[in-house]
């Protein structure tokens, strides 16, 4: 599916990890990067180096979970509140205090934390590591809306498709 020849090229992406159905990580780029050489960097990175959460261990492998999702149709928007919940993933960015602040959220997010677009924008506010009221710093947000494309794969999942595909990583 992500190599098909639309797709192989450059893209967006995020890798992320869940253990028992429990997503811990999730790192990537939006950098548009060849997913041959994104997807493997991202994923060692997002398992092993996510300052957030301890590092997969080898006994965890067989529980685990990967997802990936490839973000597309960047949009800017200048109405903070021009996205649809479950529908776009949102990038923040702004300068509060003489320093800049970025973050985003992937589409799924909001929805599964039941939160509405106002609670959306000021937790991701925190997550980017601003720590003050968000009614100062909403007029200066410079927000980007997008959608992606997702893709999990259990470890089972990874086993099948080795074994039945020897030939692809030749």
């Amino acid at each position: 599916f992500f190599f098909s020849s639309r797709r192989r090229h450059t893209r967006s992406s995020l890798v992320s990890w869940a253990r028992r159905c429990v997503q811990e990580t999730g790192i990537g780029t939006f950098a548009n990067q060849p997913l041959k050489k994104m997807l493997p960097a991202y994923s060692l990175i997002s398992a092993f180096r996510d300052h957030r959460f301890p590092p997969i261990s080898e006994r965890e492998i067989p529980f685990l979970n990967c997802t990936v999702s490839l973000l597309q149709h960047f949009e800017k928007i200048k109405d903070p509140y021009d996205w649809e919940i479950g529908k776009h993933g949102i990038q923040i960015s702004f300068k509060a205090e003489g320093e800049n602040y970025r973050g985003t959220y992937l589409p799924e997010v909001s929805k599964e934390q039941h939160w509405d677009q106002t609670k959306t924008l000021k937790e991701l506010m925190r997550k980017a590591g601003y720590h003050g009221i968000f009614e100062t710093i909403k007029g200066s947000l410079e927000v980007e809306r997008y959608q992606s494309i997702k893709c999990t794969a259990s470890y089972l999942d990874y086993i099948d498709f080795i074994t039945k595909n020897k030939d692809y990583f030749k």
